[in-house]
Order: C-alpha cells, then sequence, then structure tokens
C-alpha cells in the first residue's frame, strides 16, 4: 500500500477560538462542514449500551448558538438505558426537554407543573450533541462540538492512503488515534480508531448521507473489539430551511403558564409567565389583571395530585394523545405527527427513513405554498384584529373571514390528507397492519388505528384534488 506522509505545515492550522489550537487541518474542516450552518433540526436514535435491542428516541435543535435537546425515551417508557420498563408509570412516556441559551440551560419534563433554569454547567441535564458523534472514538455525552478534547492529542501525523487522509495522535503515554477522512464528505470522518500495544483496541465506523448540502453521519457504530456495543442513527435532518426558527426560545418548552420555576441555587421559586420567570408577586398581580392564564397549570395539577396523571402508556394507545386520524392544523406539527405514527406502527429503520422523506417532501410543498400565500393570510388576519366583538355586524365580519382563512388554508390540509398520511400509510406492512390491530384490541376503547386504515383508503382516490386547489388559488 502507498503512503504519502504529506507537509504537516500545508495541512495543519486551525484557529484558537475553535477551542483546538494546532489540530490538523482536515480535522478542523470536518468540524467545519458539521457546525457552519446557521439551523438544524435532527431526529435520531441510539441503542443501550451493550444491548442493540433497545432503542432510545431523540431530537436535537439548533439556532445561531441555542440548542435544544428532547428525549423521548424508549418504546417501553424508559428514560435512560440502566431503567425497567415503565407502561403504566404516570409520565413515563413524556418528553424530557432541556434548552441551552447562552449560559443558562432550561429544564422541563412534559406536563409537569415544575421546571428548571440552572447556570452552573455541573448541574446541567445530560444530553449527546449530534455535531460531535463519530469524531472521537467512544459518544461523549455532555461535550459538545466546541468542547472536544483535541488538547490531549499531540505529535500529529497527517498522510494520504489510497485516497483518504489519515491523521495520528498520540496521547496519554502511548495510545494512538487514527481518523480516516474522506475528502468526498467535507473530510468527514469515516473511521476512528485507538490503539495501544500493537492491536486496534476500539474503533468508531460512520456513515454519511448528504441533506441539504451538508454531510450528516446518518449511522454511527461504536465497536469494542469487533463487536459493536453501541450504535446512533438519523432517521431525519433538516438544514438552513426558512421555516425553522432563527432563535430557539424558552416558550418553546411547553412550559404551562404558573409553572413553578426552580433557579439555579435551589431555593427561590419563580413563576413563569410563558415567555420568562417572574417573581411570584409580580405573578399574582398579573393574574389578578387577567393577563395570566393558569388554566393548563390547574389542570396539570389536579391531573398530578389527583392519582390521574397522564403519561402512562405510550401514545399509540389511547384515542386523544395519539391523534393520528386527525390532520395537524399547521405543517409545523407534521413532524410530531410523523414521529408518532412510526412509533404507532413500529417501522424498522429503513420504514422510518422512508417516512421522513415523504415528510420533508411534503412538509416544503407546504410549506411553499404558505409563502406564497403569506401577504394574504396576514392581511385577513390583520382585519380580523380590527373587528370589535358584540354586535351583529362584527359577528358577520368575524364569519366571513374566518371562512376566507379557511379556504387560504385548505390546500395546506388537503396536502395532508390525501398526501402526506396516505403515503406513510403505504409503508405499513401487512404483517405490521395485523399487529398493530391485534394490539388495538387488547386495549380499552379504541385507539382509532383502525380507523386511520380505512380512512386512508376512501381518500386514495382524491389523490388530485390538492393539485387542483393549489393551481385555483390566486
Amino acid at each position: 500500500m502507498s503512503i504519502a506522509v504529506i507537509s504537516f505545515g500545508l495541512f495543519s492550522v486551525l484557529s484558537a477560538d475553535a477551542g483546538c489550537p494546532q489540530l490538523p487541518r482536515p480535522l478542523a474542516l470536518a468540524i467545519e462542514a458539521r457546525n457552519g450552518w446557521r439551523k438544524a433540526e435532527f431526529d435520531w436514535s441510539c441503542t443501550a449500551p451493550d444491548d442493540l435491542s433497545r432503542r432510545f428516541y431523540f431530537t436535537s435543535r439548533y439556532a445561531e448558538g441555542d440548542e435544544m435537546f428532547i428525549r423521548r425515551g424508549s418504546d417501553t417508557g424508559c428514560v435512560f438505558a440502566n431503567e425497567a420498563d415503565a407502561v403504566g408509570v404516570p409520565y413515563a412516556f413524556h418528553e424530557w426537554r432541556a434548552m441551552r441559551k447562552g449560559v443558562n440551560q432550561y429544564f422541563y419534563k412534559e406536563d409537569d407543573t415544575v421546571a428548571r433554569i440552572w447556570s452552573d454547567p455541573s448541574s446541567y441535564e445530560s444530553f449527546y450533541d449530534v455535531r460531535s458523534l463519530g469524531l472521537m472514538v467512544d459518544p461523549l455525552p455532555d461535550v459538545g462540538i466546541d468542547a472536544l478534547p483535541w488538547s490531549a492529542f499531540r505529535d500529529w501525523e497527517i498522510c494520504d492512503e489510497l485516497g483518504s487522509v489519515v491523521v495520528r495522535g498520540t496521547s496519554g503515554t502511548s495510545t494512538l488515534t487514527e481518523w480516516t477522512l474522506d475528502p468526498s464528505v467535507g473530510f468527514q470522518p469515516i473511521r476512528v480508531s485507538v490503539s495501544s500495544g500493537g492491536g486496534v483496541a476500539r474503533e468508531c465506523l460512520v456513515d454519511y448521507q448528504f441533506v441539504d448540502g451538508w454531510p450528516v453521519a446518518s449511522r454511527i457504530s461504536y465497536l469494542e473489539g469487533s463487536e459493536v456495543w453501541m450504535e446512533f442513527g438519523i432517521e431525519s435532518a433538516v438544514i438552513d430551511a426558512p421555516w425553522l426558527p432563527d432563535e430557539l426560545r424558552a416558550s418553546d418548552l411547553g412550559i404551562p403558564v404558573g409553572a413553578n420555576i426552580v433557579t439555579g441555587s435551589g431555593q427561590r421559586v419563580l413563576i413563569w409567565d410563558g415567555e420568562k420567570a417572574i417573581t411570584n408577586s409580580e405573578a399574582m398581580a398579573r393574574r389578578e389583571a387577567g393577563e395570566l392564564d393558569y388554566t393548563k397549570f390547574s389542570q396539570l395539577l389536579t391531573a398530578k395530585t389527583s392519582g390521574r396523571a397522564p403519561g402512562r402508556f405510550p401514545r399509540t394507545h389511547g384515542g386523544p394523545l395519539l391523534g393520528l386520524t386527525e390532520a395537524p392544523q399547521s405543517p409545523e406539527l407534521w413532524a410530531e405527527y410523523t414521529r408518532r405514527f412510526i412509533s404507532a406502527f413500529r417501522f424498522s429503520i429503513r420504514q422510518r427513513e422512508m417516512a421522513w422523506s415523504r415528510h420533508k417532501r411534503f412538509h416544503h410543498e407546504a410549506m411553499d405554498y404558505l409563502s406564497k400565500q403569506e401577504e394574504s393570510i396576514k392581511a385577513v388576519e390583520r382585519e380580523m384584529k380590527t373587528i370589535s366583538p358584540g354586535t351583529a355586524e362584527s359577528w358577520r365580519k368575524a364569519t366571513t373571514h374566518r371562512a376566507k382563512l379557511q379556504d387560504l388554508m385548505r390546500p395546506v390540509a388537503t396536502i395532508f390528507d390525501n398526501r402526506l398520511r396516505p403515503s406513510l400509510v403505504e409503508l405499513v406492512t401487512p404483517q405490521q397492519k395485523k399487529e398493530i390491530l391485534e394490539r388495538e384490541q387488547q386495549q380499552p376503547g379504541s385507539t382509532g388505528l383502525k380507523e386511520l386504515l380505512l380512512m386512508t383508503q376512501r381518500k386514495k382516490s382524491l389523490e388530485g384534488e390538492v393539485w387542483n386547489l393549489i393551481a385555483n388559488q390566486p
């Protein structure tokens, strides 16, 4: 095998502000390709360590330095790998949501009445930064892409081996780490290995896909010897799409107005006003003035204290939680619908990839339509705000404007009803249909899945309606 040693001076350089002085240039390029976009959203999963049969699901969102990490747990209600199955346990199937913004981390468990705001990194909720997966030989929880331990390496060497760039660095006394980088995917590592005493002890193998022009590590396998002990997979990714938010906000966590906020001190308790934490006295005054609505908080508190806490079963059970027979009002909710659909029918990895591909396609169509109709929609909404309630004339005007708005939004609903949802049902195998109907018979009441399958069959003949609606819009 021909190996050419490349000049270190030509290939090394990294700005000090990246936190990795003296990092070889190919590795710096790999980091830049993973961190060069402005905003992104990833749905991903990982197996339990040393148990590839158990898989846990997550969402990561990024926007201009802000980061949100959502733990969705496993299909059996476990949030962490060392937990026992939790079907039937209150809140087992609720999301754990954490957001880092500046020095603060906001943390909230879905449908809880308490949230946290920490400024001390040692108290942060544990997370994975998907951008850093596959850059080191082990997955590193709680380590962002800008904090990887590059300073631990020395004696860098760069070689060209059969079209790949190989970077080697030594750490500790004699541990050698080797990165095999593929120039065709932005110098991303396709293999990272650690050798000590002459043999490869651990390695990481990575597959890539291009998403919106950026290389994304779609499958990351961590090996001890020749055995895979943990695997990560990116199931859906959207990068720099115009509909992604330019900034992540604490209000995106779903904390109800009135929730208690525990601050970093662990002693002072504040109150959530929908956007930020305020003092209890300010909250009381604003509530009395009618500025704060505690309805949602009161409902959650009643459920929590009465023994009727939600989240005991997967969202594939209990009709209202599932919602697969209802069309989400906004395309922004289609990702959650797709996620629940995948869980309900227990899709394989290949089915998940196809489902997210279809979601991306139809979501793009809906958002493209909405962007073209943005001024018309805003005009109707402005007119509705000018209507003073209380008279027959105002009621008539409000009814007219609501009808206009419904007409403008109807093509979006039709894209969902006649394109996205049927395309997801098409992915369900006969065996999965049989299993889901058998599971439904074992549950009290109906989950609506049988109705969903029948509904899609009835609507399949209406495939062309969406194009007529869009074509006829002014």
